[in-house]
């Protein structure tokens, strides 16, 4: 069975929101919102429809904001219909 991005959590600390990138084989870039919060911990649901073997991962803030990044951790689940 294929696997899917389930959740990307994220310890940073900053103000404002924050972008969780993820980056395809083929240049292909998606990215998703989250807020940053003030317990330094917080997540980012990344969309279901990503269907590639090998990623990348980031982190920006669209306002040029400063942040510090501890850790970033990025769970996955088994797909029910894909094989591979």
């Amino acid at each position: 069975m294929k696997k899917r991005l389930a959740m990307a959590y994220l310890s940073m600390r900053g103000c404002g929101c924050a972008q969780f990138l993820v980056y395809g084989p083929n240049h292909e870039r998606w990215g998703y919102e989250f807020p940053l919060v003030s317990s330094g911990q917080t997540r980012a649901q990344p969309g279901r429809g990503i269907r590639e073997n090998y990623l990348g991962f980031g982190v920006r803030t669209p306002a040029g904001q400063a942040f510090t990044l501890d850790r970033v951790e990025v769970l996955e689940a088994q797909s029910k219909s894909r094989r591979v």
